[in-house]
């Protein structure tokens, strides 16, 4: 089973490496640039890298390289993209020494004078190095520097997948590399400053109880029933009267008795599927007008153009993140969300984070919990970074399988995820990935 498994991950890679190269060279790849933390980014980006080093013995560090701005816009997820995939080779090609992940203003700035000035990535390791005439290969798809390909496995398009990305963010991925001795990697961004980050993240933490108004009817499609749990149990809570259909056809005959006011629409099922759905729909005159919105893990603009061609109202990618989804509902039910008492007031339009459930549990103490590996918990919260719940859940039960010792740790994260609670998610795995980082 477990090779089953690991050969399953692997394809999976191979396969999402495959359409992000693709979308890349057919430049269907757009960028979502909106402000982010940028201090909490980097600091969540080198505690992954920290137990992966670790998990070799070699020694890692994060170096500024000058003050850091709390927040920027960017493109946060494929910023994340880039630098795990760099941090991750570095880790993989070395095997004795260690890594040094260095960011900040580059050359070093004057106080006070960042408008206009770029931030350097950089990553350098202790590892093989590569040849001068080589350099040039490890760019190139599904290629690796023939020295390297019995010591580590990989889809060879992570490097390739990277330098295209910095290229479409504004920068040029560079190396420097010596045999034997090491190499370097670099780029430098334009990621302008936020300078008002500091009172985002007191809208980003209040939580959502509910909503104004009359009750909303919402239904679910999707032929995956865990990805409508997911859905149901987010919306449930908050209010919405929810029904689940299975695929196109249940849809139809269910939301003609139901009437709902918006469906969220899987596009590929069987027998029927999400596109013939929506068109029925729209040629229905007692349904034509019901709001649609495609689910999707294609995120192609073709897919994009197709299913709003087919009469979708709008679209959302899968894995669906919870602030992402609320935010389409209330724009397109014009929803007055309330909001839990202390933290915000009730009633308030504005922007949600991660926190959406009305009583979070209260905190445990990483001293009362035996905690997975250092690997799984560095999974976890990469995978809490990203929003995936259903990821999330999949992953706390292979941890929770491995023995019972670890049924409170699990239960804990569960309850978290159920929640939607990614930013209490994230804190709190962190709390176990820096134990272990921390022990000598």
């Amino acid at each position: 089973m477990d090779i089953i498994q690991l050969s399953g991950e692997h394809l999976l890679t191979l396969i999402n490496d495959v359409l992000d190269l693709s979308k890349i060279e057919a430049r269907k790849m757009e960028l979502h640039l909106a402000g982010f933390n940028f201090t909490e980014f980097l600091k969540n980006i080198a505690d992954i890298s920290r137990v992966s080093a670790q998990q070799k013995s070699l020694s890692f560090a994060y170096e500024p390289l000058s003050p850091i701005p709390i927040g920027v816009r960017g493109d946060e997820q494929r910023l994340r993209q880039v630098l795990l995939n760099l941090l991750n080779n570095a880790v993989k090609f070395t095997e004795k020494g260690g890594v040094v992940f260095k960011v900040g203003y580059f050359p070093p700035l004057e106080e006070g004078q960042r408008e206009g000035r770029k931030i350097r990535f950089q990553i350098e390791d202790t590892g093989l190095g590569i040849a001068p005439e080589k350099v040039d290969e490890i760019f190139q798809p599904f290629q690796q520097v023939s020295e390297r390909t019995h010591l580590v496995e990989g889809t060879g398009l992570g490097l390739a997948i990277s330098q295209k990305l910095v290229q479409i963010m504004g920068g040029e991925l560079k190396v420097h590399s010596i045999p034997s001795m090491g190499s370097t990697f670099w780029f430098e961004l334009d990621l302008p400053e936020v300078s008002d980050w500091v009172d985002t993240p007191k809208a980003d933490e209040r939580a959502i109880i509910g909503f104004d108004g009359q009750k909303r009817k919402i239904m679910v499609v999707d032929d995956k029933w865990e990805n409508r749990s997911v859905i149901t149990s987010l919306l449930l809570p908050l209010g919405f009267v929810v029904v689940e259909a299975a695929d196109g056809a249940e849809a139809l005959r269910k939301a003609a008795n139901f009437k709902p006011d918006l469906i969220l629409m899987d596009l590929v099922m069987p027998l029927l599927d999400g596109f013939e759905a929506t068109r029925c729909l729209r040629q229905t005159p007692a349904l034509k007008d019901i709001i649609v919105v495609a689910l999707s893990a294609s995120a192609f603009d073709h897919t994009r153009q197709e299913c709003l061609a087919a009469g979708c109202d709008d679209f959302v990618p899968k894995p669906v993140r919870a602030d992402y989804l609320l935010d389409r509902l209330q724009l397109h039910l014009e929803l007055t969300w309330n909001y839990e008492q202390g933290s915000g007031g009730a009633g308030e339009h504005g922007s949600r984070g991660d926190t959406i459930s009305p009583s979070p549990p209260p905190p445990i103490s990483p001293a009362s919990l035996v905690a997975p590996s250092p690997q799984e918990a560095a999974a976890l919260l990469e995978l809490a970074m990203q929003g995936d719940i259903k990821g999330i859940l999949q992953q706390v039960d292979q941890i929770e399988q491995a023995g019972e010792q670890f049924a409170p740790f699990a239960n804990q994260v569960r309850r978290l995820a159920k929640g939607f609670q990614m930013k209490q998610i994230r804190e709190f795995v962190k709390q176990f990935v820096r134990e272990e980082v921390d022990e000598p």
